[in-house]
């Protein structure tokens, strides 16, 4: 199950929303979990924050930041004003540290994912020629 849960960090004058799962009488949510499997993005999400792919700020409009921002997977300044102010139709916005993590995460699961992939299509593959070369013996044998 998923609860809506709004943060405020009042060292920086950041309100995060996040969201919180429990699983087995553990609560998690973005800010403290390190299981970034239970962080989901929705596609919007997951295409806004696929810009942060190799750099730690990049250009985003106030609705593309406020997406962001809303998950806590950017800091909450755009252009150098603070979000709590009007904010600027669009500027430079930077990576949160739950963003750069969940950047890692991704990282490191899309290169798991590649590896278990290859080996199981290396298996079919290898599967597949035995299955030929015993087809091919038995009508040798057949002859």
């Amino acid at each position: 199950m998923s609860l809506l849960k709004t943060l405020h960090d009042s060292g920086d004058f950041f309100i995060a929303v996040c969201y919180a799962s429990v699983e087995k009488g553990r609560e998690y949510n973005m800010d403290t979990t390190r299981d970034y499997s239970l962080i989901i993005l929705t596609n919007e999400e997951q295409i806004l924050f696929g810009r942060f792919k190799r750099s730690d700020s990049v250009c985003l409009t106030k609705d593309e930041f406020e997406v962001l921002r809303n998950r806590g997977l950017v800091k909450g300044l755009l252009g150098g004003k603070s979000d709590f102010f009007d904010l600027p139709s669009s500027g430079i916005c930077e990576i949160s540290e739950l963003g750069k993590r969940l950047r890692v995460y991704q990282t490191r699961s899309k290169k798991q994912h590649v590896w278990t992939e290859f080996r199981a299509w290396t298996t079919l593959a290898i599967a597949l020629i035995a299955l030929i070369v015993s087809i091919a013996s038995l009508l040798l044998q057949l002859r």
